[in-house]
């Protein structure tokens, strides 16, 4: 369907459209984009133009490919599945490193990408194959099966054990993203399905669950493997569930919203967590590319060391450091908002021009000074910033002693001296009653953000895996925006699905993912609120799961702490499987879209409503 004249301009522009001179495939792109614009896919639902975003850098290929190189090992003379080639760099330069037996080059758009392509296949030797299908069609994958193309394969009917002979790699760029069904994006919907498709050897999994190295739109990271306890979702647990996931290229920092468009970590948190992985890697032996570093990685070194090794830092001491960083001409996007990076250049202007805001006139008497404009500007800027200082560092104080709580009942489960129990709960009692008398004094605001910013605190310094991003082994390599065509913000994510847990199956992660659509549907409330309101009295199930007063798994004492966005995939694992079994469930819910029906969500299978 046409899109209306004029609306490809929101979208598209000629800067985001023209190529990048220091890579030829992106000028070849670029130099006549029409025929590289394809329109959406028959399914789905928009009438925008949306493009399949390429990768044009050889040198970003390579970086990856070195950077992850020993991981790769166990791959080399596999077969590879490659999904939305495209262009064929990506997958040239990963054919050139593991020198595959076969290389499948399943492209939805022959015409378009043919001329691309076509050379890899026609080569001497070759071991390309290019194939036409829907990637979106699990008949696409059943069927280059039935036809033969992987005939060093032996299908299974029930496998745990990874199959590293066989690797999938592809592209699932879409720009704008492509919706999906029941979906935010199709790269998600995707993603899930692929993943999920593991658990029954379906799909590309029928030899054994696969690998998968999938370039994706940054956007949808938050969902597949989010940074912020605010961003835990239903899909990131489900992901959570299925796989382990690891981002390996990742953009540069995006500016950084304030007030509600804040989403992310507090930037003392995000650091501290840079500081950790860096430190991680290094004692792997793992070296971040200085060419693919950004001011980041610099700071958290600083913080690691000046925080003697907890990359732990004061809200008034990351922020005057930061301050510092940015009015010495290193840039703090990301971290510090806006307002208060021009106000940190701004003042360090003044400093050596005191009187840069100040302007003379002429007067009847003589001459008078006065502020500009741009003077009254900054002065409101400041006051704003400082404001929103003094918000966080409110804020600090009720997390620290929300701190001081959690770890006083991680005690409390950890000892059997009854003496140190019951100190323990007199402090917390203190405690708690101070906590929430200072909430109550504080704005709404405040309060909502101290639970967001106590999850994260406690998240990062958690044993548990709540967020996997928390336990990564390295940082991604920084991929620029020109290093794709359109330019853009993209990331490559490394799925490895996990074995299915001993009495599951695929089967039963319908029940979960069920299950959860009615735990998650208000993932800040306390467990016993969310029970509750999935069913009365469900509540009593929390007595069935150890994992959650087990504080090595990320439990604590207080059920009514523990908010729904904290519970890793074990726990909600006990938790639906107590469900499961117990005589008092809703009546109905034995069907494994029962929540979905009634919440009206959908699972990774769109499903009509019922």
């Amino acid at each position: 369907m046409a899109k209306k004249a004029g609306s490809r301009e929101k979208i598209w522009t000629v800067e985001k459209l023209q190529g990048s001179e220091k890579y030829p495939l992106s000028m070849r792109l670029g130099g006549d984009n029409r025929p590289y614009a394809s329109k959406v896919h028959h399914h789905a639902r928009s009438k925008t133009v949306h493009v399949r975003t390429q990768i044009v850098s050889p040198d970003l290929c390579d970086d990856i490919l070195s950077y992850m190189g020993p991981s790769l090992e166990k791959h080399k003379g596999c077969d590879i599945l490659d999904i939305n080639p495209g262009v064929g760099l990506w997958s040239s330069k990963v054919h050139d490193y593991l020198k595959p037996r076969s290389h499948i080059l399943l492209e939805p758009e022959p015409e378009t990408y043919g001329e691309f392509l076509q050379p890899l296949v026609t080569n001497t030797k070759s071991k390309y194959k290019l194939v036409t299908g829907d990637i979106t069609q699990f008949k696409t994958y059943s069927d280059l099966i039935k036809d033969g193309y992987f005939p060093h394969q032996t299908p299974v009917t029930e496998s745990n054990e990874p199959n590293n002979s066989l690797l999938v790699i592809g592209s699932l760029i879409w720009d704008p993203p492509l919706p999906g069904m029941g979906f935010s994006s199709l790269s998600k919907q995707l993603m899930l399905q692929f993943s999920h498709s593991a658990w029954s050897n379906d799909m590309f999994h029928a030899f054994g669950p696969a690998r998968m190295l999938l370039w994706s739109n940054n956007v949808d990271m938050v969902g597949v493997l989010p940074t912020a306890m605010n961003n835990n979702s239903k899909y990131s647990l489900y992901m959570q569930k299925l796989s382990n996931v690891t981002e390996i290229a990742s953009p540069t920092l995006a500016i950084r919203g304030s007030g509600r468009g804040a989403i992310s970590r507090d930037p003392r948190y995000i650091l501290e967590g840079v500081a950790k992985a860096l430190n991680t890697a290094k004692r792997k032996g793992i070296e971040l590319p200085a060419h693919r570093r950004e001011s980041i990685h610099d700071f958290a070194e600083d913080i690691w060391r000046l925080s003697n090794g907890t990359g732990i830092m004061s809200v008034a001491d990351s922020n005057r450091y930061l301050r510092e960083q940015e009015a010495s001409g290193k840039s703090t996007q990301g971290l510090l908002i806006e307002g208060a990076r021009e106000l940190a250049r701004v003042e360090k202007a003044l400093e050596s021009n005191p009187l840069m805001f100040r302007v003379e006139t002429l007067t009847k008497t003589g001459t008078s000074t006065r502020v500009s404009e741009e003077g009254w500007r900054i002065s409101r800027l400041r006051a704003s910033v400082n404001r929103s200082e003094k918000v966080r560092e409110i804020r600090e104080k009720l997390v620290d002693t929300g701190e001081q709580i959690h770890n006083l009942e991680c005690a409390i489960l950890n000892t059997t001296d009854e003496k140190k129990k019951e100190m323990a709960r007199n402090r917390i009692e203190q405690l708690s009653q101070e906590l929430g008398q200072n909430l109550g004094q504080n704005h709404i605001s405040i309060q909502e953000g101290f639970e967001m910013e106590l999850d994260d605190r406690l998240a990062l310094r958690s044993q548990a895996n709540r967020l996997g991003w928390d336990k990564r082994a390295f940082e991604p390599i920084v991929v620029h925006s020109d290093e794709v065509w359109p330019f853009g913000r993209v990331s490559l994510v490394d799925i490895e699905p996990k074995p299915i847990p001993e009495g599951q199956s695929s089967t039963f992660f319908e029940y979960f993912q069920d299950f959860v659509v009615a735990l998650f549907s208000k993932p800040s409330l306390s467990l016993p609120e969310a029970l509750e309101q999935l069913a009365p009295g469900a509540s009593e199930l929390m007595r069935k799961v150890p994992a959650l007063r087990d504080p090595a798994k990320g439990g604590r004492l207080n059920m009514d702490n523990l908010r729904v966005r904290m519970l890793t995939a074990e726990m909600v694992d006990g938790l639906c499987n107590a469900y499961m079994e117990w005589p008092f469930r809703l009546e109905g819910s034995d069907h494994p879209k029962f929540f979905q029906t009634i919440y009206g969500q959908k699972g990774p299978y769109p499903s009509q409503r019922q």
